[in-house]
């Protein structure tokens, strides 16, 4: 099996993206991970995913202030104070042009190119808090939403997208889920609803009752707005 392909495994996705986020994924498996990256847009949506689970827990980290000796033996380091005068001189002046150049290099080397990622207002859970949709603004009056774990509604049955508003009024249907990412152009009205709500959700609905006004199957897949 070619790695792309082993790659495309959501399961394997996720686990390998939280370990990529949590610093735990070393040597070549990294390498390989990494390489993928800038062109998978799972991939990087489950790595957006787990950057927003643990990167609040680096918040509860208080910084430690290194030791003095720490710094003197960086300042020995970078400049040994034995070292006669002119030698001295050459390091710096070897080091200064060094710097010089190598901040040249990053300004004329073209940049690589990379898929921008929208940000992220909802990530749709399993009950068991498993993700298996994202929710973002594709832009000012576009919702996307995308599968990062494999599912798809049962047979005769659609994956029916709803806005939750606060306050437990009534839901309001945004439209259905048919492959792996779907779009919806969202009318002012319901652009409005979306930036009220409290949650995104997923219920499976009969196929053969299109433009229902209110869930008639339990929730699936619930986010709550970012």
């Amino acid at each position: 099996m070619k790695i792309a392909q082993r790659y495309a495994n959501p399961e394997l996705q996720n686990k390998l993206a939280g370990q990529y986020v949590l610093g735990t994924l070393h040597g070549r498996a990294r390498q390989r991970f990494e390489r993928l990256l800038p062109h998978d847009a799972s991939l990087q949506t489950a790595v957006e995913y787990w950057q927003q689970r643990l990167n609040p827990l680096g918040q509860l980290s208080h910084a430690v202030k290194p030791p003095a000796r720490v710094w003197r033996r960086i300042q020995q380091k970078i400049a040994p104070s034995s070292l006669p005068v002119w030698q001295q001189w050459n390091f710096w002046q070897g080091f200064v042009t060094a710097s010089v150049l190598a901040v040249i290099t990053l300004v004329l080397l073209p940049k690589p190119q990379t898929n921008v990622m929208q940000p992220t207002i909802a990530v749709l859970q399993t009950a068991d808090e498993r993700a298996m949709m994202v929710a973002r603004m594709a832009n000012d009056n576009t919702l996307m939403i995308e599968k990062v774990a494999y599912t798809q509604a049962p047979e005769h049955h659609i994956m029916q997208v709803w806005c939750i508003p606060k306050g437990g009024g009534e839901p309001m249907p945004i439209g259905v889920i048919s492959g792996k990412m779907a779009r919806f152009e969202l009318d002012p009205h319901s652009l409005q609803m979306l930036h009220e709500a409290e949650a995104i959700a997923i219920t499976f609905e009969p196929m053969d009752k299109p433009n229902m006004d209110k869930p008639t199957g339990e929730i699936m897949y619930k986010g709550i707005m970012i």
